[in-house]
Order: structure tokens, then sequence, then C-alpha cells
């Protein structure tokens, strides 16, 4: 970022974000210091050495500048623009309609140990899985942070459809992804079982043999987008590239503070003047996207496009492609299984995470299929169940009908009863919402599962939940709302008023704004306190001088409840004055409230009333400064608006006279007859 971009981004965050200048501490280096964390991932503690400020300055500085940069999301995220009829590119003109390309990428991040099997990706990193979308011009169009590593692409797309502040795709336009999506309705992927990748293509690699693998050809080129604006992403900000100590909720929202960043970096170093587009702000209604499924119609018009590429550049001299055989995978066995048998495998999974098979990534260590299929030929001989396909493909079904259930229970007017293994479907549309969001669960309303609580137990733990999951635009509401629903304030007497005893207790006791009679009530009670202990600690002397031993316990008994009887008198007076001590405080109070409120009705009745005089004398210097009145000098005409004006009635008299009146009256006020 060059001088000119700085000194705009410091501009755009007081005008805008709202940043201010402290007492010690200017704007301009509040946002130093907060790139400068971002972009070198410099600890606090040498950031307070670099510009010698203490690091509570330094923190406070940093979240400020947070809360601002993700405050200005509305303009620094870009409104995709789709790929028109005439695009020059060769990369984009293939495809109309396309608005930029999705993919997700790992950030690393530090987590409690509890959550590290949830956050662990499938390459053995902890790390949040990060959404981002992306236009042709590599600005981000839309991010979204803080799923757990090891949570699906396409479970995190299907989240990004159906949030309120999530990806809105209008109906004919789409995104491009890789194989890792669904082909469906606004995303379009690449053929499976071909050659994809840039790699594939590039040194002694043959050129495209068939339609698909061309298609393939043109789609990684476009959708590389996507993977080089991640790579300027990293490669610009040093906190992405290894984790941090700041909690997932600061990270999530550092992530989208740097996008955001990004874009403004973009548009500004390629010296675009700094202006809001209208067009773009003005709210309209559109048919949006909000499912992620597999649709015939899509592929067929994939199919059609892909063609179109083939016949379009066999035109320009190119040899028809031959066609390759795609490879197919041979088909697994399928076997139903009996209910002991599933069982025996619940029985078995049980025992393995019992005898430490389980890693901590929450994944069982190589050969578990080997102990299932020893365990269930033990059980039952005759059955013929392999590790490999049998239990494999079980287990992944279970894993799917988990998740599907684990998400149902979230909902509000969805539920599960364990005692039938039954989904409970309260209200209709919630449930259309639901499949939506999980289109592999349509028809599981209409059969039992019994096994959920087992499920719970096994592979319960390690669920991703996407709980800190929150776009740039969800962070700007929840400022927004945590700044209005703070305690009730009162704004004249400008301090917190707690209704409730308890804190009013601890804070009258322990705040440093004590009134002097609650401190010594507090005193009291404390040395009270303290006396009583110290004297049941100790006893008396006359306890041990009876003249048997139970007599002395009798006796030590007895002054033991009378002590506590006088204890519980004394808290119980302590705890009467204070209370009736924060009633007289809450009354004056109130009447001090009472009191300012009626000064202020006042001198509002007040303005208001100057204000009307004021239109009034208007009115009255514009008819005196009317030609009606030539005949009088300026002298006589600047008496009579002093004299008239100097009275409300002698102004209201004067605006209801006809004109003839009117000049009797000026001719009076300048004779002083008046």
């Amino acid at each position: 970022m060059d001088r000119n971009s700085f000194h705009t981004l410091v501009l755009l965050t007081k005008e805008v974000g709202g940043l201010t200048d402290s007492k010690y501490m200017s704007s301009s280096e509040k946002l130093a210091m907060f790139l400068n964390i971002l972009a070198h991932h410099e600890k606090n503690r040498s950031i307070k050495v670099d510009y010698i400020r203490s690091g509570w300055s330094v923190s406070q500085a940093f979240n400020e500048c947070l809360k601002v940069i993700l405050k200005l999301a509305p303009l620094l995220l870009v409104n995709p623009k789709p790929v028109l009829e005439d695009e020059l590119d060769d990369r984009w003109r293939w495809f109309k309609g396309c608005l930029g390309a999705l993919d997700g990428t790992y950030i690393q991040i530090r987590v409690p140990s509890k959550g590290k099997p949830r956050y662990r990706t499938r390459k053995g990193e902890i790390a949040t899985n990060v959404l981002g979308v992306c236009d042709k011009n590599l600005n981000f169009t839309y991010v979204l942070p803080g799923w757990e590593g090891s949570a699906a692409d396409g479970r995190v797309l299907r989240n990004v459809i159906t949030r309120t502040n999530g990806l809105k795709i209008p109906e004919g336009n789409y995104y491009l992804c890789d194989g890792g999506y669904t082909n469906g309705n606004g995303f379009l992927s690449p053929y499976r079982g071909y050659r994809y990748w840039l790699r594939d293509w590039q040194g002694e690699n043959p050129p495209p043999q068939c339609r698909e693998e061309l298609f393939n050809m043109k789609h990684a080129r476009a959708r590389n987008v996507i993977e080089r604006t991640f790579g300027l992403l990293k490669g610009r900000w040093g906190i992405l590239r290894s984790p941090s100590w700041y909690s997932v909720k600061i990270h999530n929202r550092i992530i989208s503070a740097c996008c955001l960043i990004h874009n403004f970096i973009r548009r500004e170093m390629e010296v675009d003047p700094l202006e809001i587009d209208v067009e773009e702000q003005v709210e309209y209604q559109q048919n949006n996207i909000d499912v992620v499924e597999s649709s015939q119609e899509w592929t067929t018009w994939r199919d059609e496009l892909a063609q179109s590429i083939k016949m379009e550049i066999q035109k320009s001299s190119m040899q028809p492609p031959k066609r390759s055989k795609r490879r197919r995978s041979t088909p697994s066995t399928r076997r139903t299984w009996t209910p002991t048998e599933e069982s025996t495998l619940i029985n078995g999974l049980k025992e393995l995470c019992v005898n430490g098979w389980r890693a901590d990534n929450g994944t069982f260590r190589p050969g578990y299929l080997m102990e299932l299929e020893d365990y269930l030929h033990e059980h039952h001989p005759e059955s013929g169940l392999k590790g490999e396909p049998h239990v494999n493909s079980k287990l992944k079904f279970w894993k799917r009908c988990y998740a599907s259930l684990s998400l149902l229970k979230g909902r509000s007017g969805l539920g599960f009863q364990y005692s039938d293994g039954t989904i409970i479907i309260d209200d209709p549309k919630e449930w259309d919402k639901f499949l939506k969001d999980d289109p592999g669960a349509s028809n599981m309303n209409t059969k039992k599962w019994p096994l959920f609580a087992d499920w719970e137990e096994i592979f319960g733990k390690d669920r991703a939940t996407g709980e800190h999951a929150e776009g740039p635009l969800d962070v700007v509401e929840d400022i927004l709302k945590s700044q209005t629903s703070r305690l009730s304030t009162d704004m004249s007497l400008g301090f917190l008023i707690n209704v409730d005893d308890d804190e009013y207790e601890d804070e009258a006791s322990h705040g440093p704004n004590a009134p002097a009679e609650e401190a010594e009530n507090t005193d009291t009670r404390h040395n009270f306190t303290q006396t009583t202990e110290n004297e049941y600690a100790r006893g008396s002397p006359h306890e041990h001088t009876g003249p048997s031993e139970k007599q002395g316990e009798y006796a030590k008994t007895s002054s033991s409840s009378v002590n506590e009887k006088e204890k519980g008198k004394k808290r119980k007076r302590v705890v009467e004055d204070v209370n009736e001590t924060f009633l007289k405080s809450m009354a004056e109070v109130m009447k001090f409230f009472t009191e300012s409120q009626d000064k202020r009705i006042g001198s509002l009745i007040e303005k208001i009333g100057n204000r009307d005089h004021s239109d009034m004398r208007g009115q009255i210097y514009s008819i005196i400064e009317s030609p009606t009145f030539d005949l009088y000098t300026i002298e006589q005409r600047i008496k009579a608006k002093k004299v008239i004006c100097e009275d409300v009635k002698n102004m209201e008299i004067f605006l209801r006279m006809g004109e003839l009146e009117r000049h009797t009256m000026m001719f009076m006020v300048v004779n002083d007859k008046l």
C-alpha cells in the first residue's frame, strides 16, 4: 500500500467508519499499527516497542481499527458483474453470464484442546475452512470464515446459500467451482473422471482428446482466478500464513478484514477514483438461487456448452480431437444388513474407542476395518461381511445420516424423539428450508433411526457445527446490535442503573465509587464476621472449666448457637441497611431525573416559541420593506420594526390588520404615539 492509498484509507475510516483521534494517539497511528500487525504478524510486545506505546494502547487501537474496517464491508465488497456476450478475454469469453469463481481454503488457527478434532483438516493441520468468492478481477465479492477445518466444502456452500447475509446468485448467472462441489443451478463444476488441473496440460502432456477434456481445460483456466486471489491474500497478510494467539472469533474477523483491505488496495493501487456507484447501492428484488443441488437440466446445459466450445475451436483450424475412454470405477458390492449385525458393528466401534483405536483427530487408526471385520466374523461367522467394502460403506452411510439428524436437531420447528427414533416436524415450512440446506435428507422423515444415540457417542464429539462462521455483513450487524443493546443507561445522567440487588451490593461494596455509608456497612459486616469467626474458632475460656467434659461440650454448643443467631441478626440488619440506602439513592436519582427532564422540556418549549416569534418577525420585516411603505425613511422603518417586534401582541395585531390600518400604526409608531 502506497502513501496515497494509506491516506485515503485513513480518510475513509474517519468519515465513514467512525475512527477518531484519541488524546495522545492519532487515527493515522492507530491504523498504521493495525496494518503492521496484519502484514507482518507482529506481536503486541514488538509493536509497543516500535511505536513507544503501552501494550494496552496497542490492543485498544487494534480492536478499534478492526471494528471500523469491518463496518466498511458494504463499501469494500465488490458487486459482481456477469461476463457479457462481447467479452474479449480468452479466459472468460466462453462463460457468458458467469459472475466469477469460488473455492475454499484453509487458514491455520489456534483453538482449545477440546476443539482440535473439529478443526483438524484432512492434511492434519488445525485450521478454519474459509469460503471465498471473487470476480474475474481478483476482488472478493463474498467471504465466510469460521467453519471448522473438518467441514466439507459442499456443506459450507449449502450454509452460505441459506444465510440471511449469504451469497446471492441471480437466476441465469453462475460461479465456477471445482469438482468438490455439485454441478447444479448457479454452480458450474468440471467433468469428473477427466483431466482438469492446469499442470495436466503443461509440458509434454497431450492436448485435449475430447469435448469433456477441452471443457475442463477452459474451465480450469478461468477458475484459477480464485486460486490467484487466495495467493495474493496470503502473500500480502502475514497473519494468515501462521496461527495467531487471538481468539477464534477475533481471528475470523481478522480474515474478513484482510479480504476487505485487499479489495481496497486493488482498487486504489490501480489509480481508480474513490467514489460510490449509486446504481450498485440501489436495492431491488430479484429471484436468487437458494438451494445447492444437482440438476439434470444444468448438466445438459454444461454438455451443450462443452460442445459449443469444441465446435468453435474446431472452426479455428483445430484437428478433430479423439475421444478418450472414461475410467469407470467398479461398483461396490451391496448387501442388506440385519439389525443384529448393525448392533454388533456398534459394539465393535465402541470397543475400538475404549481400546485406543480412535486418534486425537477424531478418526480411527489404520487397520480398524480389519479389526471390525474380525469382530463381525467372531459373532457372525456365516455373514461374509468384509471390512472393505461392506463395513466402510456402512460407516459412511451412518456418518451422513448422523450429520443430517444433528443438523435437524438445531432447527426450530423440527426435533428428534429418542424413544422411538422418529423425526418430529412441527412446521412443514421449516422442513422445506431444511431440505434446501441438506437435500440428502428428503426421505429421512419416513424412517426410524434407533441408532442415533449410539452415533452421538461414536461420531458426535468431532462434528463440525460452524458456530463461529460469520461473514463481513454478519459482523456489521453484530457490531450494530452490540452498540444498541447495552444496559439501560440514563442519557442525561450518564451512569448505569442496576436493579438487581445482588449486583448492586457487589458493585457498591467493591466498586471504586462506592458511597461512604455503604463502605462503612461493608467494613462493619466484614469486621463483625471476622470477629465472630475468630471467637468461634478460639472458643470462650469458660467453656473448658465445667465439672465434666459433657458440660463443656454443651456450653460450647450453646455458645456457638448464640453466636450464629447474633451473626444472623447482624447480617439481616446490614442487608436491611443496604436495601434502605439503595432505595434512598434510587429516590434521589429519580427526583433529579424528573427535575432535569422538566428543565429540558421547558427549554424546548421556549425554543419552539422563539422559533415561532422569529417567523413572525420575518413576516413583519418583509411587509415593512415592501414598496407600500416607501414614503418612510430608513431610520423610520428601523424604528417601526424595533417598536412593533418588542411585544408579541403588537406583532399579532400588525399581522392581522389590513393595509390602511398598518399605515396608521406605522404613523403612530414614527410619531411616538404608540
